[in-house]
């Protein structure tokens, strides 16, 4: 997945928000976290910002690459959401790139999750 601000390189850093209720999927590079991060500290909102995220600027990441970002022993309900949430961000993003096999695959495990749920939406 390319980083979601310069799309250029790979994403290494990911960001789970709540938007009005939607939750979403921010991806972005090592390189843009520094700068968004130096950014927020010159303007005064660098506190807001390792709030907002748990990153800070010129630190090391506490939570090592390719662990989860919430504890597995939290609602099952929740890990299916988030999980569920995650595979539809990830299909948009096929789409938008036009590899429809992609899309279709995760299409296919979208329903079967929603299937063994009992539900379509959380």
């Amino acid at each position: 997945m390319l980083c979601q601000q310069c799309n250029k390189n790979e994403a290494e850093k990911y960001y789970m928000g709540n938007w009005n209720g939607n939750l979403f999927l921010a991806a972005f590079c090592a390189d843009c976290v520094d700068q968004m991060g130096h950014k927020a500290s010159a303007a005064g909102y660098g506190e807001v910002f390792h709030r907002m995220t748990g990153w800070v600027e010129g630190k090391e990441d506490p939570r090592a690459d390719g662990t989860v970002p919430f504890p597995e022993q939290a609602d099952p309900k929740l890990i299916t959401r988030t999980r569920l949430n995650a595979l539809r961000y990830r299909l948009e993003e096929a789409a938008s790139r036009e590899d429809y096999q992609e899309a279709a695959r995760l299409r296919d495990v979208i329903r079967a999750m929603e299937q063994e749920e009992g539900c379509h939406e959380f």
